[in-house]
């Protein structure tokens, strides 16, 4: 089975025999990375006229699990990096290290990590939330422990970080979202409710001018 991406201009990309679980582009628009069932496939998407598209690199997972979530960083500096989730497991990838690609490994959460979230703020934090009570934030350059972490009375399907305040984030839950700031972990600052309206939000983002917006889609 072929995978195909589109875009407004009408060039599309194929990937065959590819499955791909996931998809993301780095900020750029340059590179794409493809979550594939044993391994991350990283491509050029801006040499590419459309048709059949080829890896730039691979990348081998450790473990047998599926890709939930993959998503690049955001910072100039650090372009190369990539996150990638499967089951509790959050590993950071540097894809232009020859040899040593994985820079870290570790346990994220009790359950299954169902969405991840770079700082716009810090290019070595990462949010985590999983459907467990508890998402965390992690300094990825020592992950014994979590930097951060935020209690609820419910799992989390979705984290983002807001792009102008460093020091807050977003959680989906359901029918709710949930404001939080770094600085009191103790409780959300803000409570969002879709419950009139029946939607579960599937989608959030933070516009990159506007602190204090945030938009959501939802089914």
């Amino acid at each position: 089975m072929a995978d195909t991406v589109g875009y407004s201009d009408s060039v599309s990309f194929t990937f065959p025999d590819w499955q791909a679980l996931t998809f993301a582009v780095d900020c750029t628009g340059k590179r794409a990375v493809l979550a594939v069932q044993k391994w991350l496939a990283v491509v050029n998407i801006e040499s590419e006229q459309g048709g059949e598209c080829k890896a730039l690199r691979k990348l081998a997972k450790l473990n047998k699990y599926e890709i939930k979530a993959a998503q690049w960083c955001p910072h100039v500096k650090q372009l190369n990096y990539l996150a990638s989730t499967s089951q509790e497991k959050l590993e950071v990838w540097d894809i232009e290290a020859e040899r040593s690609p994985l820079l870290c490994s570790f346990k994220a959460q009790i359950r299954p990590v169902t969405d991840i979230s770079w700082s716009c703020a810090e290019p070595d934090l990462l949010a985590t939330c999983a459907v467990d009570t508890l998402f965390n934030v992690w300094d990825i350059r020592d992950t014994k422990r979590a930097k951060a972490s935020f209690r609820s009375t419910a799992g989390a399907s979705l984290v983002q970080w807001n792009r102008v305040n460093g020091s807050l984030l977003a959680s989906a839950h359901d029918s709710e979202l949930r404001i939080w700031d770094l600085r009191d972990t103790s409780q959300p600052t803000r409570l969002v409710s879709m419950t009139l309206t029946g939607a579960s939000v599937m989608k959030m983002s933070s516009p990159r001018a506007a602190m204090t917006r945030l938009s959501s889609s939802g089914k």
